[in-house]
């Protein structure tokens, strides 16, 4: 986990748990360079404990059957988006993993095969699997993985299937 921490957050030194107050109890401290205190992990950023959060889950030995995320990506800096994917893309080699994003950049870290767009229609729910259309396979090889990016970002996906 420090390896991937390490990675996200280029700060980051350390997280222990120590024996605090009542026997049993214990805290978690958080080290890194620009600080010379430790830290506990109320005095982390949301985004950090978002990142700390997401790599306990996506590195638990024995993870649930199902891991459902709502925007995985909410709250993190970019730069932060590829080893976050490469995460989640380990995690679901051991169990389902099902994750929704609105960002463009964060869904074009993932493979077509993978992607499932879900859309509102007539009082329903519509679902796209883009992988299907092989117009769109072949525009992605034609002009690069970034189209998917743009694809999303323009609306094309919910023409997909029309």
């Amino acid at each position: 986990m420090k390896f991937y921490l390490g990675l996200m957050l280029p700060s980051f030194r350390n997280i222990t748990v120590k024996a605090r107050g009542a026997p049993g109890q214990v805290m978690a401290f958080w080290s890194e360079d620009s600080v010379k205190e430790e830290l506990t992990l109320a005095d982390l950023s949301d985004g950090t404990l978002r990142i700390l959060c997401w790599a306990l889950i996506c590195l638990h030995p024995f993870p649930p059957t199902l891991v459902f995320v709502d925007e995985p990506d909410q709250g993190i800096h970019p730069r932060v988006y590829p080893v976050l994917a490469e995460l989640f893309k380990e995690l679901s080699d051991k169990t389902q993993v099902l994750l929704t994003t609105h960002s463009s950049y964060f869904l074009s870290m993932f493979d077509i095969e993978n992607i499932l767009v879900l859309k509102k229609a007539e009082g329903d729910i519509k679902s796209l699997k883009p992988s299907t259309s092989q117009a769109l396979i072949d525009n992605l090889k034609e002009f690069g993985d970034q189209e998917l990016e743009i694809m999303h970002r323009s609306g094309e996906f919910e023409m997909i299937g029309k």
